[in-house]
């Protein structure tokens, strides 16, 4: 899942017709989901292109103040999570540039005493990433 699809899941659902809350929205550096009952919030980057936030959109001072209004509820901000490079292979963008792996010559496999094996340097793939940068040719798999 993108981080865009996992903010999404803790979106309204959208039978609630019209609402703001159908998708999440970036207020500043971060982007914000809710479904009224749990508010999410996570770095924007990578989301793409999200709608601003807009005064129907709740913040989360506004949240913690309805919080501290009931006595029988509390509001604690959750943990920080630690920080995840983005893959070398492809800089979090989900697509690298590749080529046919040199070593297996693109098959994925090589022959060694009439045994066939999967090619280490591709992983069995046939294809290899070069370079340092992404490129938008082609979408890398998932590991």
């Amino acid at each position: 899942m993108t981080p865009r699809e996992i903010l999404g899941s803790f979106c309204e659902p959208v039978t609630v017709q019209g609402s703001v809350l159908e998708g999440p929205w970036r207020d500043g550096a971060y982007a914000y989901a809710t479904n009224r009952c749990w508010m999410v919030r996570m770095p924007a980057f990578g989301m793409g292109s999200l709608i601003g936030r807009t005064p129907e959109h709740p913040t989360s001072a506004s949240v913690a103040a309805l919080f501290d209004k009931a006595p029988q509820a509390g509001f604690a901000p959750m943990e920080t999570l630690p920080t995840v490079n983005p893959c070398p292979r492809c800089w979090g963008t989900l697509t690298v540039q590749t080529h046919a792996c040199l070593s297996c010559a693109g098959k994925g496999k090589f022959e060694h005493y009439r045994h066939e094996y999967d090619c280490a340097p591709c992983e069995g793939s046939g294809r290899a990433w070069s370079g340092d940068s992404p490129s938008p040719q082609v979408r890398a798999l998932p590991p």
